[in-house]
């Protein structure tokens, strides 16, 4: 059986790198907040922007639900 403790630092170790490739994609990407959502992107902003706008006029509560369970858009 495997130690625990063996598999800890592997989970660590993935933690902080997926958080400094995310850190570096959002400073190397175009970065936008609509309504506290932030939208991190390069291309294809504007089509976000207008999709959250449609659901935002059409299904309020599906959006207020949106906003409370996403936090970004990547």
């Amino acid at each position: 059986m495997r130690d625990p403790e063996a598999i800890e630092p592997r989970r660590s170790i993935r933690a902080v790198v997926g958080r400094l490739a995310r850190w570096g994609a959002v400073k190397l990407s175009g970065t936008r907040t609509i309504d506290g959502l932030l939208i991190i992107s390069d291309k294809g902003t504007d089509k976000i922007v207008e999709a959250l706008q449609l659901i935002r006029d059409f299904d309020p509560v599906r959006y207020r639900r949106l906003l409370g369970d996403v936090r970004q858009v990547f």
